[in-house]
């Protein structure tokens, strides 16, 4: 017999959620069951859902069928492998396996180094702009050329830093996604 509580006990539909790449906040979000795009319309706490828009309702297993596109054998066979239990049934029914990659957990760590490339990548198109803006300021006469060249090599300083941190962040990103 397949105690199904004990799959479930510890996973939550915020977990659910953030696992798979969903966006919320302050436990609504869109609904992704059936594409709404009202940021509000989907509310859940912490093992059951309900979308106001489209009325859909359930729990984290009926979630993980909706994400996983499976049955509820699929998404237990999906519980239990992340675990770590090797599922069998005794009868000749087989367990359809869910259509997404095996579960692979999102760490934290793995988040906060997709937000810190993220920023990298925004302060560089900041700084390039700004580089891009004291180059007609010179051409329009507003600013001298001293103070250009000044502005220019802090500029090109903190861009060849940032440089380097998008690199070495790129690779770490790619690193903690893959393995």
């Amino acid at each position: 017999m397949i105690d199904v509580e004990y799959l479930k006990r510890g996973v939550t539909i915020s977990s659910v959620l953030d696992e798979f790449g969903y966006k919320h906040r302050h436990n609504r979000c869109a609904c992704f069951v059936h594409g709404g795009d009202n940021p509000t319309a989907f509310s859940f706490n912490d093992q059951t859902y309900y979308c106001y828009t489209h009325g859909c309702k359930g729990d984290v297993v009926t979630l993980l069928q909706h994400l996983l596109k499976t049955d509820f054998l699929g998404v237990l066979a999906y519980l239990a492998r992340r675990k770590g239990i090797d599922l069998r049934l005794s009868n000749k029914r087989k367990i359809r396996a869910p259509l997404r990659i095996p579960y692979k957990p999102k760490p934290a760590r793995l988040a906060a180094w997709e937000l810190a490339y993220e920023l990298c990548r925004e302060k560089i198109a900041i700084f390039s702009r700004r580089l891009v803006n004291l180059r007609s300021e010179l051409k329009k006469g507003s600013i001298s050329e001293c103070d250009f060249y000044t502005q220019c090599h802090k500029l090109d300083n903190w861009l060849e830093i940032l440089d380097l941190k998008e690199a070495t962040l790129h690779f770490k990103f790619r690193e903690l996604r893959n393995g």
